[in-house]
């Protein structure tokens, strides 16, 4: 079994980036399928800029990002009385629907895709792109941003009540994760040299959110570890030959079962150490 470390690394870095979006999306209660084609998007966005721009990657990524995230609000903000099942049945035809009419934009290849685009992913590159993208997912979740977002996943008329603004806040959330989609994109053009409109299919879609569900949809390092298992276990197993994707496929329904809130789950109220002090001494001296 011989593989390529680091390729693998670059893989696994670009879904993990691409999986913090949905994640991101998803904090709100907002269950989309159109991350794929948010990814796509970005892609062709970073791809064009660099290919008939010129432009260098830091321009590519911000290309993607802000594409992506202009479209995702606008999807949002389209589909913001829409709920649950609907909402995901929208988004997915969205993504059908967007990555058809990429074919006939004059400039972007047509239905071959956008080749000659600069191979200027590396793994150094995907690494300072995933570590701030994880920082900043990290601030976000500790923030009270996340409360937010949080009450209007939980219930959406209760945290009106509250006085959230739903709609606005899922809109920024959609954007957001829309956008760090997008970078993945622009990551994963530079790594293949091409995009095409199969880089934004549902496949990608239904990847994130399996990542997601496999890591933990309620932790921002849910994601990233869900990622890693997503990209590594199918290499792991090629030693099993033609089985090795039922395997996987067997080991990610056992997680699925085993851990149906994800393999790590979040944590509502950690005691801080004074808290947790406090509430040891009274017991010790009561067995003095």
């Amino acid at each position: 079994m011989n593989l390529d470390y680091e390729l693998l690394l670059i893989l696994l870095g670009i879904n993990a980036i691409g999986a913090l979006g949905f994640y991101f999306t998803l904090s709100s209660g907002q269950f989309s399928l159109a991350h794929g084609a948010l990814f796509g998007i970005g892609g062709y966005a970073g791809g064009y800029v660099s290919t008939a721009l010129g432009m260098p990657l830091p321009v590519a990524l911000v290309a993607g990002f802000v594409v992506a995230a202009v479209v995702g609000g606008v999807l949002a903000r389209l589909l913001a009385r829409v709920r649950g099942l609907y909402f995901a049945v929208a988004t997915l035809a969205f993504g059908v629907v967007a990555m058809e009419l990429v074919k006939r934009i004059p400039g972007l290849g047509g239905a071959f895709g956008l080749g000659g685009i600069p191979r200027y992913t590396s793994l150094v590159v995907v690494l300072v792109v995933l570590v701030v993208v994880a920082v900043a997912v990290y601030l976000f979740d500790r923030s009270p941003l996340y409360v937010a977002h949080a009450a209007a996943r939980v219930d959406q008329d209760a945290a009106v009540v509250m006085g959230i603004d739903v709609a606005r806040t899922r809109g920024i959330a959609f954007a957001i994760g829309g956008g760090i989609a997008g970078m993945a994109g622009v990551l994963y053009a530079g790594f293949t040299t091409i995009v095409s409109a199969d880089t934004g299919s549902f496949t990608h879609s239904l990847a994130f959110l399996l990542m997601v569900v496999i890591g933990g949809a309620n932790s921002w390092r849910g994601p990233i570890l869900g990622a890693a298992i997503w990209t590594a276990m199918p290499e792991l197993l090629r030693a099993t030959d033609e089985w090795r994707m039922v395997v996987f496929g067997v080991a990610a329904i056992a997680i699925i079962v085993w851990r149906p809130q994800g393999i790590i789950p979040r944590r509502i109220f950690r005691p801080r150490r004074a808290e947790r002090r406090h509430a040891v001494e009274p017991a010790s001296g009561a067995g003095g």
